[in-house]
């Protein structure tokens, strides 16, 4: 296979280049018929997707062969496009690509597309919230998102595939009261309504169900399939386009729209509240079997159960505020980051903390649990006021990675395959109250070059200029797609961003596909 790169079709071939194909087409036979199938197939998974396209063009054996699936399988495996390929995820994003040799096309061309900052472009959201905006998540199946702020409104926005997003519902806490939300959760299940939850400054917890499916005429309310909502349909004949701000909460925060608006009548319908959880709401997190942690300024965790008022577990080790909580795939651990400078890992069913890390010098602000990543499938990634980003395997509790570059608070992480994406926010003192600068950028992550002395494991950085200040707005919060990724900022202006690379024309990918 060492003169694989000169085998050329008969086509392709100029005078007397017809003999010299057929003797390379024999010699293929003749190699083929010395080994095994299954030698065979390993020789041929061991190529790049280059050699693979030369390869199929010598015998049609041999094309037959190279589309396996298992042969593109492990082209994209060994590329870092997949690091599990037998887990159900991966089988499923090619099966929704068309098969493995088009998920590694795809794949591909994202590639470069992520490694081409100057392609990098942010859409800023305007007309949306007076005060910042602590957290934003995007609606996977819709690719709608979501907002909160200190301006005490949840707002859902259309999808982020949208040139300019418009606000089509907003939520409040109700009652007399004003009260800014401070985090927000959303747990969508295959099947089942989605549930959002949100922490307030006041330190209190509030449910919804929402992305509710439409009334019929004649039917009765009743929880249904997610569907992606149309504001620009949702308007009856012969009314006025006033989807989103108009919109408003009666005094228990359920959802009510004017007549105009049919459609969102019934979007969402608030569950549940909880007074009082914690004096201020810092982190939470919806688990599936309707139940929703939450962590606060007084240092325990607290797990609720819709339909109950009361706690239905409390978590007790922290010695400083719960600044952000996360779940492994299974849901029965739970991990906590916090003030403290440790992050804890928790049994949901008792309880009991089953691990205590500790590496940062500083608080711990953020924290992601890799699902596939390059070092495995156990990997945690915190973020901390120390300005490092830390790679933790869970199974042992060692710190097996620290990224550095971040100037201030490093506010927010998220991993996606090779890609972590982390923001940044203040750079406080050592009294943690005088900011002494802003680090108001975005950085990206190659986790395949992690340990490399020859390359840096960050592609790029970007920064979230502000429109009223020279330092730029802090990254409060983001969310890693395919193709983009969504911030949410301090600031009272551009409080949300999708930055993404529609549009770019690129040059030829540096993998080649048949």
């Amino acid at each position: 296979m060492a003169r694989r790169t000169e085998l050329q079709h008969p086509d392709s071939c100029s005078d007397g280049g017809t003999e010299q194909w057929v003797d390379k087409h024999a010699a293929a036979c003749l190699l083929e018929s010395k080994l095994t199938c299954d030698v065979m197939n390993l020789i041929f998974e061991s190529l790049c997707p280059s050699e693979l396209g030369v390869a199929a063009g010598v015998c049609h054996r041999w094309k037959e062969i190279v589309n396996q699936p298992s042969v593109w399988r492990k082209a994209a495996s060994r590329l870092g496009h997949v690091w599990d390929s037998s887990s159900a995820d991966a089988e499923a994003r090619a099966a929704a690509a068309g098969g493995w040799k088009h998920l590694l096309r795809r794949d591909t061309d994202l590639e470069r597309r992520w490694f081409n900052p100057e392609g990098l472009q942010a859409r800023e959201i305007p007309h949306g919230h007076s005060h910042w905006v602590p957290a934003i998540i995007m609606e996977e199946r819709t690719r709608q998102f979501v907002t909160c702020s200190y301006d005490g409104t949840v707002r859902f926005w259309e999808s982020a595939d949208v040139a300019l997003p418009r606000c089509f519902k907003v939520l409040n806490a109700g009652g007399s009261r004003a009260e800014g939300f401070s985090t927000i959760a959303l747990c969508a299940p295959e099947g089942e309504v989605p549930l959002l939850a949100a922490g307030s400054e006041l330190g209190n917890i509030h449910v919804w169900e929402v992305w509710r499916q439409p009334l019929q005429v004649g039917t009765t309310c009743a929880a249904g399939r997610l569907s992606c909502w149309n504001p620009a349909a949702a308007i009856a004949p012969g009314t006025t386009a006033n989807a989103g701000p108009t919109d408003y909460n009666d005094s228990d925060g359920n959802d009510q729209s004017e007549s105009g608006v049919f459609d969102l009548l019934h979007f969402a319908h608030k569950l549940q509240r909880w007074n009082g959880a914690h004096d201020f709401v810092q982190s939470i997190l919806v688990l599936h079997g309707r139940k929703v942690v939450s962590g606060g300024d007084n240092a325990c965790i607290k797990l609720h159960e819709l339909g109950s008022t009361s706690q239905l577990r409390r978590f007790d080790g922290h010695t400083g505020a719960v600044m952000c909580l996360a779940s492994t795939a299974s849901g029965r651990e739970l991990i906590s980051g916090s003030v403290d400078h440790s992050v804890r890992i928790w049994d949901v069913e008792t309880g009991a903390c089953s691990c205590y890390i500790r590496g940062h010098t500083r608080s711990v602000h953020c924290l992601k649990v890799g699902k596939a990543q390059p070092h495995g499938a156990s990997m945690l990634f915190t973020g901390s006021r120390d300005h490092t980003i830390k790679l933790w395997d869970m199974r042992t509790s060692h710190c097996q990675n620290t990224l550095r570059g971040h100037t201030g608070s490093v506010t927010c992480v998220d991993a996606q395959g090779w890609k972590l994406v982390s923001g940044g926010g203040y750079n406080r003192g050592a009294d943690d109250d005088e900011v002494l600068s802003v680090d108001s950028t975005i950085r990206c992550w190659d986790l395949r070059r992690l340990g490399s002395s020859q390359e840096s494991a960050c592609l790029w950085k970007r920064q979230a200029p502000s429109p009223t200040t020279q330092q730029g707005d802090p990254v409060l919060s983001l969310q890693l797609t395919e193709d983009k990724v969504l911030t949410s900022h301090g600031g009272t202006r551009w409080t949300a961003r999708i930055w993404d690379f529609n549009g770019v024309q690129l040059d030829r990918p540096p993998h080649a596909l048949p």
